[in-house]
C-alpha cells in the first residue's frame, strides 16, 4: 500500500494488516499527517496545515517527502498576503462548520 500513487514509499501490505493499523503504526504517514516536520518553504508556509504541498514532487526532486514541494502554487506571494488569506479561508471554515 503507498500513501499516494505517486509516492512509491510502502506504507504497509493491505492483505495482511488492517487499514486502521497501518493508519496507526506508519511512521511515514505518522510524519506525512504531522506538517510541522515538513522542511523548507513548506515547513515556513502559513498554508503547511491547509495545502502542505505535494509530497510526491519533493521525494522526487529531493529525495525526501518532507522536502518543500518544488511546484509550490503558493511560491513568490508574500508571507504576509498569505498569512492573511489564511486567516480568511479559516474564518470561513469556521462559519460553514457551523451552519444548520
Amino acid at each position: 500500500m503507498l500513501p499516494c500513487r505517486r509516492l512509491d514509499l510502502a506504507i504497509g501490505r493491505l492483505g495482511e494488516q488492517r487499514l486502521e493499523t497501518i493508519w496507526r503504526e506508519s511512521e511515514l504517514l505518522a510524519a506525512l499527517r504531522d506538517r510541522d516536520r515538513l522542511r523548507g518553504r513548506c515547513g515556513r508556509c502559513p498554508y503547511r496545515w491547509v495545502c502542505g504541498g505535494c509530497r510526491a514532487l519533493a521525494r522526487a526532486r529531493a529525495g525526501d517527502p518532507l522536502a518543500e514541494d518544488p511546484g509550490c502554487p503558493w511560491r513568490g506571494l508574500s508571507l504576509a498576503r498569505l498569512a492573511r488569506g489564511a486567516r480568511r479561508s479559516l474564518a470561513q471554515l469556521r462559519t460553514w462548520s457551523h451552519a444548520p
